[in-house]
């Protein structure tokens, strides 16, 4: 091991029903070097960030309203919403019809719904072999990365980007 040290955040937590899409946070590392140290991010399937989130949402536009006054950042548009880039990442806001198309099969529940996060790897080829091995169904989009259709248990749909990629939805 290595010495102690202590992490700190800070958490931004807005009023309880200010974003009906979940109890959203974000937060910001004050200790990164800290937290992310090398010895910690070495995952079989190489992921290494978590890079975007996707929510399904009844008012795109409405939606970004909320979000740009909630982040301070302006929400740019995409065919069927919005997507607002973030220092690591991107939220992407889109309407239930956007979605369906986007991820074929999808069930959608209710909206708001979180209905897919990315996570960028290093590797897609060792994403791919240890889903294989744990033998989790995914669709393979060759250069757009793999995603898992979401599954009861896990909310939404999962990509594996490489390099920072785009997921599929963008």
């Amino acid at each position: 091991g290595g010495e102690a040290c202590t992490l700190r955040f800070t958490v931004v937590r807005p009023e309880v029903g200010c974003l009906p899409e979940g109890r959203v946070q974000f937060l910001t590392h004050h200790t990164p070097d800290e937290l992310w140290q090398s010895r910690w991010l070495n995952h079989p399937n190489t992921a290494r960030a978590l890079t975007d989130m996707l929510f399904c949402v009844e008012d795109p536009y409405e939606a970004s309203q909320r979000y740009q006054r909630y982040l301070g950042r302006k929400a740019e548009p995409v065919d069927g919403g919005y997507v607002l880039a973030l220092e690591r990442g991107r939220l992407t806001l889109l309407a239930a019809e956007r979605v369906t198309a986007l991820l074929p099969g999808i069930h959608i529940p209710c909206v708001p719904f979180m209905a897919a996060y990315a996570i960028d790897c290093r590797s897609l080829g060792s994403a791919r072999a240890v889903l294989r091995a744990s033998g989790i169904d995914f669709v393979d989009h060759t250069h757009q990365g793999l995603t898992v259709p979401a599954l009861p248990a896990l909310g939404g749909t999962i990509a594996f980007t490489e390099d920072a990629g785009l997921p599929s939805w963008l």
